[in-house]
């Protein structure tokens, strides 16, 4: 009967629109630029709700992660970045400016180092795989005030009586300088020095009571 036909045609309809839902579930679509970097699961195969099938990667950002130590991320923690760049490793020599995205708010209770992210925007001509190794040149805002510049406690070298100094590093051929320097005062791991350092002046922060004159020496270019 004409009832029957159009009761039958309804279902065949309803049939229809749940089997087009159904096979739109079959396919997933990434709400980013992205690649797949890990399958979980075969082609063909059933999977349940909330199964894991396959991770990605944001191909539209390079994220670089880096451990910076306790003692220097303490030291320059107010400090601001001036530029930041990376290099990948065996990649090529160029370097790209990268911006800063964060950094974890405790350090590593095993390596005490601080994970720092850059981010750098896809570049074609840049090949990097995820877990590549890449270098970091950070240049940060010289801090200063009224009372002169900052270096980091762990620079200075001598005591009260016998008066400190520090060891500035030239970048033409990696000798040290010994600068004998005036403290102002010595607040949270920050020494201010009133004279004897000017803006630009690298100094050595780690193992500084170790150097001696005439001992060459490489600057910490971070790599993980």
């Amino acid at each position: 009967s004409m009832d029957d036909a159009k009761t039958a045609l309804e279902l065949a309809d309803i049939e229809l629109s749940n089997a087009q839902q159904d096979l739109s579930y079959t396919k997933l679509y990434a709400p980013f630029n992205a690649q797949i970097s890990q399958r979980y699961v075969e082609n063909d195969s059933y999977v349940s709700a909330g199964e894991s099938i396959a991770k990605l990667q944001d191909v539209s950002q390079m994220y670089f992660h880096f451990s910076v130590p306790e003692r220097i991320f303490t030291a320059n923690a107010r400090r601001d970045i001036a530029n930041a760049q990376i290099a990948i490793i065996g990649a090529s020599e160029q370097w790209y400016d990268v911006r800063y995205v964060e950094h974890a708010a405790e350090p590593n209770p095993i390596s005490q180092t601080y994970d720092v992210v850059f981010a750098l925007a896809q570049q074609d001509e840049l090949v990097a795989t995820p877990g590549a190794r890449a270098v970091a040149k950070v240049t940060l805002k010289s801090q200063s005030n009224q009372f002169g510049m900052t270096v980091p406690m762990n620079a200075l070298v001598g005591d009260n009586q016998a008066g400190f100094y520090v060891w500035r590093f030239n970048a033409n051929d990696g000798s040290l300088t010994k600068l004998v320097v005036t403290v102002a005062s010595i607040k949270n791991d920050i020494a201010v020095i009133s004279k004897g350092v000017t803006v630009g002046d690298l100094v050595v922060s780690a193992g500084a009571a170790k150097m001696y004159d005439g001992i060459i020496v490489k600057p910490f270019n971070g790599v993980r």
